[in-house]
Formats: C-alpha cells, structure tokens, sequence
C-alpha cells in the first residue's frame, strides 16, 4: 500500500478522471478540506509541488467523484459527504465515522444514496462478527428513517473502491 496518493495516481488506479478528481478537490467537496482549507493534504510543499493524500482521503475523493459521474448535484455530495464522514453520536474517534468504517472493511460495504435525499452505508459481517448497516438516513438532518423505501438509488462499492488504495 502506498502512504500517499496524487491525483495522478488516483486517476490511474481508479480510472476516474483526473479533471473530476481535480473538481472535487478545488471545490472542498470533503469535510475535512473545508474546515482545514486543505491543511489535511500531505507532502504540499508549495507551488508547484503534486498534493498527497493519506489512503482514506483518495478514498473519500473518488467516492466523491463517482457520486458527481453518477449524475448527482455537487451540494447533494457535498451534504452526503458531510453526514457519512461524521462521527456517530456517544463515539470517538475515526472508528465512529461511517466512511471510514466501510474503508477498513476487509468484506463487503456499499454507500447507498436513496432518491438523492437520504443514505446509508451497509455491509456484511466483519472478522469481529459484527455488521454493518447505518441505517437510512436523512442527508439534510442526519434523521433515522423507518420503514424507508427508495424509489432510486446509487450506490458505490465502497468494498472495491477501497481495494484501491490498500492492500
């Protein structure tokens, strides 16, 4: 596994092309990006220099940019975004983050948008036995929904996007 990835590299192993990973990038699509003004990008050191990115930050760009390929409005991934990389409620830690969560996951996950409005993140059962399922979930409030149904999703193979950029 690499330590770092430009977007170059990205685009090579993924197949995503580089000037939608460029997009996502310069439009802060990822939660992190926004709060630090890209203080979160590894190795930058300064004009001219190629950006690197830790494994679950090319991760979380070229989820980002799939959901973009897919036809989904940039506030809309942005939003989703926002929810899948923050923290469950009681916990601490990366450990609590549902992308990240999908990203260690050694077997099956998929984040799933629901009629462009709500999401989940599932997946089968890991080496500690335990599943996981988020649950759908409003995009705009972060609300559980019950009984919800989509009439349309798009979903991303979080479980092969990973394998990617690790071993």
């Amino acid at each position: 596994m690499q330590e770092s990835y430009s977007l170059t590299d990205i685009a090579a192993a993924t197949g995503i092309s580089y000037e939608k990973l460029r997009y996502v990038v310069d439009q802060a699509l990822l939660p992190g990006d926004r709060r630090t003004k890209g203080i979160t990008f590894s190795g930058s050191r300064g004009r001219g220099t190629a950006r690197r990115y830790t494994p679950f930050s090319a991760f979380g760009i070229a989820c980002a940019a799939l959901l973009l390929a897919a036809g989904l409005r940039r506030a809309t991934v942005e939003a989703i975004l926002e929810r899948v990389c923050a923290g469950n409620l009681g916990q601490r830690g990366f450990e609590a983050v549902p992308l990240y969560q999908a990203f260690q996951r050694r077997e099956v996950s998929i984040l799933e948008i629901g009629d462009q409005v709500n999401w989940r993140i599932r997946g089968s059962a890991d080496l500690h036995r335990k599943t996981l399922d988020t649950g759908w979930k409003q995009v705009e409030t972060g609300a559980d929904l019950k009984d919800y149904e989509p009439l349309v999703t798009v979903s991303v193979d979080t479980a092969k996007l990973r394998r990617y950029f690790s071993l």
